[in-house]
């Protein structure tokens, strides 16, 4: 069976180049440089993915960190609201034990000390709550 004439000069072209090399050591040497190239931009790759997953762990410890300060910045605020209704309420029953004919007097300033301790309280609160919203 006879091939082809452009597959014989492809062949003759393999066979020709072969032999121009001469010494088969100058492929193995250029064989080792892409291999150690390799070797480098894997490693080089490795280590970005390494340092770009610690800093994604530290931003998002950071974000946690926010979230959390934010959580008790606002339970800190919802005790304040409790606080300033439950201050309203006893001030409201003082006033009516005192409109009231026959009030009890003792009962009545009962309940207005009571709504001052709750009224001081409430700044208090509302400094711990700023200063929890101001470190987040």
């Amino acid at each position: 069976m006879e091939q082809p004439k452009d597959f014989r000069a492809v062949e003759e072209s393999i066979k020709s180049f072969r032999q121009g090399q001469g010494d088969p050591k100058s492929l193995d040497g250029f064989t080792r440089q892409v291999s150690l190239s390799m070797i480098f931009l894997a490693v080089l790759a490795a280590f970005a993915s390494q340092r770009s997953g610690a800093f994604s762990s530290a931003e998002m410890r950071k974000l946690n960190e926010a979230t959390f300060k934010q959580a008790a910045a606002s339970d800190q605020w919802s005790f304040y609201q409790a606080k300033s209704i439950k201050q309203k309420l006893m001030q409201g029953e003082s006033d009516l034990v005192g409109l009231a004919a026959g009030g009890d007097a003792a009962r009545r300033d009962a309940l207005a000390a009571q709504a001052r301790h709750e009224g001081a309280d409430q700044a208090q609160i509302m400094k711990e709550a700023t200063a929890l919203e101001a470190s987040r």
